[in-house]
């Protein structure tokens, strides 16, 4: 991975003292950052010195984490796809019940309960799905607005 910040050095002297007795006052600080799942090149060629194959060692140990985590995150998607379908299944299962009920309760009586029974259902499925098409393009509204910034 590339370094965050590249390097970087600061030197200042500063001379301190009375005019009689001056003294030379100097410093210098280098800083460097690097961030990433590998350690700092010089530092891995530091492991490969110190230990056998250290540097290859911890090559296979960042390859082996990267590879976990992405079967994870794709097992992850998996379960939540899964989760989605069996939610639609069964709510279509439930209005299934709920319109057929509604209708055997209609056909049987005639009253205004079979009705309701039927309306129930519908003007929720209608409802929902109004509701999740205005939330998706306000997502979808954000989300490109997000990237024009």
């Amino acid at each position: 991975m590339v370094p965050n910040n590249p390097k970087q050095s600061n030197s200042m002297q500063v001379e301190r003292g009375n005019s009689e007795q001056r003294h030379l006052v100097a410093s210098h600080v280098h800083r460097e950052q690097f961030s990433g799942p590998l350690p700092h090149p010089e530092h891995l060629e530091r492991y490969g010195n110190i230990v056998q194959d250290g540097a290859e060692r911890i090559f296979k140990m960042a390859e082996n984490q990267a590879e976990h985590r992405m079967r994870i995150e794709s097992e992850i998607v998996k379960a939540d796809i899964r989760r989605s379908d069996l939610g639609l299944l069964y709510g279509f299962l439930i209005c299934l019940v709920v319109t057929g009920s509604g209708v055997w309760i209609t056909v049987q009586n005639g009253n205004l309960i079979g009705f309701v029974a039927i309306l129930t259902p519908l003007v929720s499925i209608v409802g929902l799905f109004i509701y999740n098409r205005k939330s998706q393009s306000k997502d979808k509204e954000e989300q490109s607005s997000k990237k024009k910034k």
